[in-house]
């Protein structure tokens, strides 16, 4: 009898109980779809045996979903195909540096994250079981109701329902398009003290990834209620309040898991994540100060709008997360999530709600009324039903 490779024979059982577990969801709000971590490992089962997928391999992977949204809205074809090429394949190896630098080169998001990625596919191939194991617990109606309760705290009517459709992938990061999508590495990449806070305070070590699911689910059920009229694109405001759109987007939704995680009493506080969001949160002193110059300038003379808009863009890092989480505690400090919430579907009043409560804050960054009244024009212009 032919004997049959481990790898194989693990990629065999992934796939039995994968499938299963998007019939079994059906049933269940919201629909889960694991069939991207399939493609993954089908992928780099071929390439770790040295050889490479066929075009058709490729095309599958790529159109999968979860990857399909990635190829088609960010990365392109190349990007993840490369990274998964030199970090299984014996004879590309030899090149990771080259891509990992090649990717470096085009700068903002690939500069932070294309080594992480490389090393998170790297890691992934060494928790296949527990990644099963993850999806078996995450994909329960008692998970989906904690996700539920987190959502509800910073939007109304925070129900999940048929039509929302949650993708699994490995991927280091995850996103909150239409179709929601939860990159999973390693289910387990916590360390002892970590793991035994997140068990003692929180009583299970996947509660960051509930927290996750939740900031995701807040992009994807506030992008369905919230109401602007899209601007003329030839006007100039069409960045300035997509960057305005995308500040208080990304800071309501990192209150749900940022602030609990990696705050001085979270359980992460001692991450790279957590070090890393430290360094960002010293920089936002002066980003608030340039914002507001920015838009007085542009509210004492809109021929500049078109040139500042595009400086004030270059200045907001990581679609508004570092400003917004920053915005968004000053808000809570003094106002409480009650007023993040009622505000969660008007960018407008999160910069104005945030002048109010900056004022109580001697030492915090305030915009000018000349700003502010600016960005009031932008309210009536294009928030409908106020």
């Amino acid at each position: 009898m032919k004997s049959v490779k481990k790898g194989t024979l693990v990629f065999n059982i992934l796939v039995l109980l994968l499938i299963t577990k998007p019939i079994i969801a059906q049933n269940a709000n919201p629909t889960f779809c694991s069939k991207g971590i399939i493609e993954f490992f089908k992928i780099i089962d071929i390439l770790k045996q040295d050889k490479s997928p066929t075009e058709e391999d490729w095309n599958q992977f790529n159109s999968s979903p979860g990857y399909k949204d990635l190829t088609e809205r960010e990365f392109g074809k190349n990007y993840l195909r490369d990274l998964m090429t030199v970090a299984f394949k014996p004879s590309e190896q030899k090149n990771k540096n080259v891509i990992i630098d090649k990717y470096k080169n085009k700068g903002d998001y690939y500069m932070m994250f294309a080594e992480g990625t490389y090393n998170s596919f790297i890691e992934s191939d060494k928790y296949r079981a527990d990644i099963i194991d993850f999806i078996n617990y995450i994909s329960t109606p008692e998970f989906i109701k904690g996700v539920e309760h987190y959502v509800s705290e910073f939007i109304s009517n925070a129900r999940f329902d048929s039509t929302m459709r949650i993708n699994f992938i490995v991927f280091d990061d995850s996103r909150g398009y239409e179709q929601i999508i939860i990159g999973i590495t390693n289910p387990r990449k916590y360390t002892i003290e970590e793991e035994s806070c997140l068990k003692t305070i929180w009583g299970s070590i996947y509660f960051p990834t509930m927290l996750l699911m939740a900031h995701e689910s807040f992009h994807n059920i506030r992008e369905k209620q919230i109401k602007l009229t899209d601007p003329d694109p030839n006007s100039g405001d069409q960045r300035i309040v997509e960057i305005l759109n995308s500040i208080e987007d990304e800071g309501i939704a990192d209150q749900i898991n940022v602030s609990r995680l990696y705050s001085n009493e979270g359980c992460l506080s001692h991450s790279n994540d957590a070090q890393r969001i430290i360094q960002e949160q010293k920089y936002q002193y002066a980003i608030i100060h340039s914002l507001d110059y920015f838009l007085t300038e542009i509210s004492l003379n809109e021929s500049l709008k078109q040139d500042l808009s595009k400086t004030i863009e270059s200045i907001i890092a990581r679609s508004g997360h570092p400003t917004g989480d920053y915005i968004a505690k000053t808000i809570a400090s003094q106002l409480g999530n009650e007023e993040l919430k009622r505000i969660s579907l008007n960018p407008f009043q999160f910069i104005i709600s945030y002048n109010k409560a900056a004022k109580a804050l001697p030492g915090t960054p305030q915009f000018s009324e000349t700003a502010i009244d600016f960005i009031k024009k932008l309210e009536t212009k294009y928030l409908i039903n106020k």
